[in-house]
């Protein structure tokens, strides 16, 4: 990671530390909980159908936007399942071509609660769902669009605070 990646991050922390002011949600965790989040997103494995295949390139795109939506249902104290909806997108470009990458995924999910009090939660699932890839890249001033979908498993870790 650049320098300059890594203030972005500290500052966005240390801004969301000093920041106390309560938002509109609900009072306490309740069993039916939706919630949506948005933000930096990271790849750990390079992105597939790229322009170019260079490390530095396929870092580069590794790095964009990320959101997610989720519902979940806690029947129990610690036991929750339910569904969620993650999407992820990121730019690059280089002297013969550009990509534009998106990345969706669509599943359930199933998992534990812990630390559940009235202002914190951690929440920890996983479960399968469908992975859909589509790139709109450019190459040599030639359109190129490739699609594709699979089956995938997504790991997900949530510390809330209220």
């Amino acid at each position: 990671m650049n320098q300059t990646l890594i203030k972005a991050i500290l500052l966005l922390i240390a801004f969301t530390l000093s920041c106390h002011t309560l938002l509109f949600s609900q009072r306490d965790f309740e069993r039916h909980e939706f919630s949506f989040h948005a933000g930096y997103g990271v790849m750990f494995h390079h992105p597939p159908t790229l322009t170019l295949s260079t490390h530095s390139y396929q870092r580069t795109l590794a790095q964009g936007v990320s959101w997610d939506g989720q519902y979940n249902f806690r029947p129990l104290k610690r036991f929750v399942f339910g569904g969620i909806y993650s999407g992820f997108s990121s730019k690059g470009s280089h002297p013969e071509g550009k990509d534009h990458l998106w990345v969706h995924f669509i599943g359930t999910q199933i998992g534990m609660c812990n630390a559940n009090t009235k202002h914190w939660q951690i929440r920890v699932t996983t479960g399968p769902g469908g992975v859909i890839l589509r790139n709109n890249s450019e190459v040599f001033g030639k359109t190129r669009k490739v699609k594709a979908f699979t089956i995938g498993l997504l790991t997900n870790a949530n510390l809330t605070y209220k």
